[in-house]
C-alpha cells in the first residue's frame, strides 16, 4: 500500500487528479492493477483513505502533545473536520504546500 500511496502523491504534485489514472499509478509502483483494486476502488478512493489516514493521525498527534486526557474525547471531534477540509484543499491544490513560509 506504500508505494501506491507514495507513487500517487507524488503524481498529485505535478497533476490534477482527474487525470492520474489507475494503470499509471501501476505502471510507475511496478504492481498490477489487482493488487490497486484490492485495496481501493479508484484514485478518488485512494484519496479519501490518505486523507482520512492523515487527518486521524495528526489529530492524534495534536491532542497526544497539547491536550490533557480530560478534554481529549471532546477536542478531537471539533479537530477533524477542520483537518479534513485543510486536506481536502491540500488535494485540490497541491500547489500550496509549497507557498507555506516554514
Amino acid at each position: 500500500k506504500k508505494v501506491i500511496k507514495d507513487t500517487f502523491i507524488n503524481l498529485l504534485s505535478t497533476k490534477e487528479i482527474n487525470k492520474i489514472t489507475v494503470s499509471e499509478i501501476c505502471t510507475i509502483a511496478d504492481i498490477n492493477r489487482a493488487t490497486f483494486y484490492r485495496y481501493y476502488l479508484d484514485v478518488y478512493d485512494l484519496l479519501d483513505q490518505i486523507k482520512n489516514e492523515f487527518v486521524i493521525e495528526l489529530t492524534g498527534k495534536i491532542v497526544e502533545r497539547h491536550i490533557t486526557t480530560n478534554i481529549k474525547s471532546a477536542i478531537l471531534s471539533k479537530i477533524s473536520p477542520i483537518l479534513l477540509s485543510v486536506c481536502v484543499f491540500l488535494a485540490i491544490k497541491p500547489s500550496t504546500i509549497s507557498e507555506i513560509p516554514q
